[in-house]
């Protein structure tokens, strides 16, 4: 069996756009914003602008899992789908 080389396991099925993982966590992007500024979240860049910063399925798990373990609060201020994705938040 051949084993997977670094590029084969770096699909972009392993990476979400901003938008992605503020519905994921159910805020706005500004928090997403927020956590990646406090070193929260490590982004990568897959090209130029704001819709080529991706974010690895392994960090949000290392989020998520902070959130599980009380490390890390999601702020009390409920966001519906839409405004998650609304370009002006």
């Amino acid at each position: 069996m051949r084993s997977k080389s670094k590029s084969e396991g770096m699909s972009l099925v392993n990476f979400f756009t901003i938008a992605e993982a503020a519905l994921i966590f159910g805020v706005r992007k500004k928090q997403i914003y927020d956590w990646i500024q406090a070193g929260r979240l490590r982004v990568f860049q897959l090209g130029r602008g704001e819709h080529a910063t991706r974010i690895r399925r392994q960090d949000l798990d290392k989020l998520i899992k902070a959130l599980r373990n009380g490390e890390l609060e999601i702020p009390n201020n409920p966001v519906s789908p839409d405004e998650s994705t609304h370009p002006s938040t």
